[in-house]
């Protein structure tokens, strides 16, 4: 929505265009590697949603991303319901 051109995102080359942070490759004391890289991932996570939610807001693409997510919502919960073999129009 925000470019386009773009049509896969990379967490980590996304971080580093949009917040200009970088992930950091070595594991803090203590931390097994599956502990740092589920830390890390969720710590870019956090950085770039806040950048990326303000540069939808400054664009005026709420509306447009409310839907989109609302649409997304709807698809995952039918295809859950569908693989728990419950009824396929709960929504």
């Amino acid at each position: 929505m925000l470019d386009p051109n773009r049509s896969k995102y990379e967490l980590n080359d996304l971080a580093r265009d949009a917040a200009e942070v970088e992930k950091s490759e070595k594991p803090a004391n203590g931390w097994t590697s599956v502990q740092w890289e589920t830390a890390a991932a969720a710590d870019l996570t956090a950085q770039t949603a806040r950048v990326l939610h303000q540069r939808i807001l400054e664009k005026k693409l709420e509306t447009i991303y409310s839907e989109m997510e609302l649409r997304w919502r709807r698809s995952c919960f039918a295809w859950n319901k569908r693989l728990e073999g419950g009824p396929r129009n709960t929504i």
